[in-house]
């Protein structure tokens, strides 16, 4: 019999939970990203991103789940390697989220951005009406 293991590096096979955990994430994560093209759906060239980002949170929620229930070093007081692939799977996920414009730190970077743009285009009209004496 095989060893329970947290699937936090697992491929196919053992990921086969994990792939409808995957598609449900793909799927909110498709509601829920900021960025739309013109029919309101995600962007074609963010789904690829999204896709991953969902297989990550999978393999993350199943890491954290099997850590869980277990003591957080091993029977020589080592840390489990499991917690290792967590903060990976944690810090890929982050990664992806703002690549997303899906983070706190994203958003603000968009936020920022946007006002800039809005401002030039104020005083872009500003200079426009100007010259042509309105």
């Amino acid at each position: 019999m095989r060893a329970l293991t947290h699937g936090g590096t697992a491929r196919k096979a053992t990921l086969l939970a994990a792939g409808s955990w995957a598609e449900r994430i793909y799927a909110q994560l498709a509601r829920e990203a900021p960025l739309r093209d013109g029919s309101g759906e995600l962007p074609a060239h963010d789904r690829q991103l999204v896709e991953l980002l969902a297989g990550c949170l999978a393999r993350l929620q199943a890491v954290t789940a099997w850590l869980e229930h277990r003591p957080p070093v091993d029977e020589k007081g080592e840390p489990l390697p499991a917690l290792e692939t967590e903060r990976r799977l944690r810090r890929e996920a982050a990664g992806y989220l703002d690549s997303l414009g899906m983070s706190a730190a994203a958003r603000a970077k968009l936020g920022v951005d946007l006002i800039r743009t809005r401002d030039h285009v104020l005083e872009w009209s500003a200079e426009t009406d100007r010259e042509q004496g309105r």
